[in-house]
C-alpha cells in the first residue's frame, strides 16, 4: 500500500463525499494517508452505512434469510455478529490482520465460505469463555434423561443363583 508523504487535506475545509456527492467538512471524513488529500474518499456516514448493508448482507446469508442467532433467537442487528464455529477465530483475525469490517469483506470476497454462524455477543462470549452457551446448556439438560423416568429407572437383574 502506497502511503503519501506528506498528504495535504483540502485548503478550503470541505470535501466532497465520493458516494453520497454532498459537500461536507473535513471533520465529516475518516484520516487515510493512501489518499492525496489525507482523507478516506467517503464521508463517514456513508462508511457507517455501507459497513451497516454488509454486515446485514452477511447476517443474512448466514442465516438463511432473517438475521437472527442460532442459538437464542435474538434478532437485534445491534446484537448479532459472526461466529467461527471451528473455534478458528482469533487466528483468522490475526492472519487477516483485523476484525470486523476486515472479516465481513475476507467473507463477501470468498464467496460466504462454511464455518460461520450467526449468534448474538452473549452467546458468541460465552461460548467462546465457556465452552457452551447457557441456552445450551439448558437445552441439552432439559433434553437430559430425568431420575425416575421409566426410560432411566435401574432394571433389576436376578441372577440364577436367587
Amino acid at each position: 500500500m502506497k502511503y503519501q508523504a506528506d498528504p495535504k487535506p483540502p485548503a478550503s475545509g470541505v470535501k466532497v463525499c465520493s458516494r453520497c456527492k454532498v459537500e461536507k467538512p473535513i471533520s465529516e471524513f475518516s484520516n487515510d494517508k493512501t489518499f492525496k488529500t489525507g482523507l478516506y474518499s467517503h464521508c463517514k456516514d456513508c462508511c457507517k452505512k455501507a459497513n451497516r448493508d454488509r454486515k446485514i448482507e452477511i447476517l443474512t446469508h448466514y442465516s438463511g434469510g432473517n438475521p437472527a442467532c442460532g442459538c437464542c433467537g435474538e434478532t437485534e442487528l445491534d446484537f448479532l455478529t459472526i461466529d467461527h464455529v471451528n473455534d478458528d477465530g482469533a487466528a483468522h483475525r490475526k492472519e487477516l490482520g483485523g476484525a470486523g469490517t476486515t472479516v465481513y469483506n475476507w467473507i463477501i470476497r470468498n464467496n460466504f465460505p462454511a464455518g460461520f454462524a450467526v449468534l448474538c455477543w452473549n452467546c458468541n462470549c460465552a461460548r467462546w469463555r465457556f465452552g457452551t452457551c447457557p441456552h445450551q446448556r439448558a437445552r441439552d439438560k432439559a433434553s437430559a434423561p430425568r431420575a425416575g423416568d421409566e426410560s432411566t429407572a435401574p432394571v433389576a437383574v436376578l441372577s440364577p443363583s436367587s
